[in-house]
């Protein structure tokens, strides 16, 4: 949030809790026993967002799908 990197949620920027993220995580045992934590959002090992962010630039649209 500091670094101005909130994603836009139609004509403003969405506030904490306002859009679905992808982010890491220090719930691991929830992960493994796949309990749905995240209302919505998409949880990885902090490491594979580490990685992810070297190649995913902010902004790009994702399709998550089931």
């Amino acid at each position: 949030m500091e670094e101005g990197d909130i994603p836009r949620a139609g004509d403003h920027y969405a506030g904490v809790g306002d859009a679905v993220g992808i982010h890491g995580y220090d719930k691991l045992s929830l992960n493994r026993r796949k309990v749905d934590w995240t209302w919505g959002c998409i949880s990885l090992e902090n490491a594979n967002v580490a990685e992810l962010v070297t190649l995913v630039p902010i902004g790009t649209l994702v399709l998550i799908e089931d």
